[in-house]
């Protein structure tokens, strides 16, 4: 007997059906429960007040929904996003495992200078993962943005502020792709969620030494907020380059716990795993020296001093114990003003990321020029392929 051809379709795709639903059902669905904000209210809206301030305003709003529904459009093998009223539950409900974008820090930089006046905006934020049921942390990846606005004597400050938050955190139409609402979305799209970790990374303890502090005052930057960004910018290096979480720094809170502020208005405490492996890190100075001069020039080099130790918590064991030093060379305009904070930041910045990059592959000229004092690259090297071997291979199972 002759099946008729429309009766085939009908049973084909009954059939794709039934492994659709199967295939959905094999997914793990990990709840995406929004926007959060480290610390409770009063304390999210203290560090980060432009971000915060952000909460109440239908652009916002807005954007924050249309992130939720293009993450649970993500097409993954493993699982599946869902949103409250979409399968998904409230964050109150005691749902199991949920992914979050938690923003942690904002950092204005004014830097003014003959040439010219320019406003940076750094927004630094993490993909959080947390089993609601038990209000415990299970992975924490960090990501950056930062955004440059150029103005004059007339320019209006507080809407320029308000701007950058917008272009840095939510889209930027003049660099598409840069924003933290970018950056997360791109990032859920393959990042690890629905397990945990082998063992745990966690940047511990940041020391200040009082040349570094001296030039934080003459800066107007408080030691609470340079530990705060020294902190999440190297463990966005090791998280950037390597491709491993890194447990938040706790300033400030209890060691073992994070408390968090959703958009829906709940604060909520977690608990996070304990660290088996630590970052201790020294602000040792800053400084500038004048290379040389011409009649019409005049050629510097900012240079910026840290330790990093890499340790293991449970033994007590250093994996690596460094004095890091970089610098940047810059001829000026003898009439020039120049701010030197932001150069020291980004020489920071570069030297966080170069030193993540040489742990797999040490190379001497980097070495030599780097590492501080009569060390020989072979003991240095060694030490930075423990780190690789006995440290970031291990998170990463």
């Amino acid at each position: 007997m002759t099946i008729p051809s429309y009766r085939l379709s009908l049973v084909f795709a009954m059939l794709g059906s039934l492994f659709f639903a199967t295939d959905l059902e094999a997914k793990q669905r990990v709840q995406f429960a929004g926007v959060a904000f480290v610390g409770g209210k009063a304390d999210a809206a203290a560090t980060m007040p432009y971000v915060t301030q952000l909460i109440g305003r239908s652009e916002f709003q807005s954007s924050s929904k249309k992130l939720a529904q293009e993450i649970i459009q993500i097409d993954r093998e493993d699982l599946r996003f869902l949103v409250s009223g979409e399968g998904g539950a409230s964050v109150d409900s005691g749902g199991a495992i949920a992914t979050a974008l938690a923003i942690s820090a904002e950092s204005f930089r004014d830097n003014r200078t003959s040439l010219e006046n320019t406003m940076k905006l750094s927004i630094r934020a993490q993909i959080l993962t947390f089993d609601f049921s038990s209000k415990r942390i299970i992975s924490a990846f960090p990501i950056y943005s930062a955004s440059v606005k150029i103005y004059n004597d007339n320019t209006d400050m507080e809407a320029l502020r308000e701007d950058l938050v917008i272009k840095t955190l939510v889209a930027n139409p003049e660099d598409p792709g840069k924003s933290i609402f970018d950056k997360a979305r791109e990032k859920l799209g393959d990042l690890q969620l629905n397990k945990g970790w082998n063992v745990n990374l966690q940047v511990r303890n940041v020391t200040i030494n009082p040349p570094a502090v001296a030039i934080l005052k003459k800066n107007n930057i408080s030691e609470r907020t340079y530990k705060s960004w020294l902190a999440a910018s190297f463990s966005s290096g090791v998280s950037d380059v390597h491709e491993v979480p890194v447990l938040p720094y706790t300033q400030g809170q209890a060691v073992n716990e994070m408390r968090l502020r959703f958009d829906e208005g709940n604060d909520i405490s977690f608990s996070l795993p304990p660290a088996d492996f630590a970052v201790d890190l020294v602000a040792r100075g800053f400084g500038t020296k004048v290379l040389g001069s011409s009649t019409a020039t005049i050629t510097k080099t900012h240079g910026v001093g840290m330790e990093v130790h890499f340790s293991d918590v449970a033994f007590n064991e250093k994996y690596f114990s460094e004095n890091m030093q970089m610098g940047r060379v810059v001829k000026y305009n003898k009439k020039t003003q120049v701010s030197e904070w932001p150069i020291y930041e980004e020489v920071q910045l570069v030297l966080i990321n170069e030193l993540m990059s040489q742990m797999d592959s040490p190379q001497k000229k980097w070495v030599e020029r780097h590492v501080k004092g009569k060390r020989k690259f072979r003991d240095v090297a060694k030490k930075m392929r423990a780190v690789s071997s006995e440290i970031i291979e291990r998170i990463k199972g």
